[in-house]
């Protein structure tokens, strides 16, 4: 936790993009689709205004695959 703390306070963009992954890992533990799909848009609404090419190379693949990723849900 305090290297964490250290790293985020000289890297806070490193701070940005781990705070991203956990919003996305949050989306799995909604309960309906219709929360889901919701969830995942603005995510990926989220992402495309970082501009951050790892994380656009994610949300297209996302967005491409989302109904099928919602029949998980």
């Amino acid at each position: 936790k305090v290297r964490a703390e250290i790293l985020f306070k000289e890297y806070p963009a490193i701070e940005h993009a781990y705070n991203h992954v956990l919003d996305f890992r949050k989306i799995y533990e909604c309960k309906s689709k219709s929360t889901a799909r919701n969830n995942f848009e603005q995510w990926i609404e989220k992402t495309q205004n970082m501009d951050v090419k790892e994380f656009n190379i994610a949300a297209r693949s996302i967005e491409y695959h989302l109904d099928n990723i919602l029949k998980l849900f």
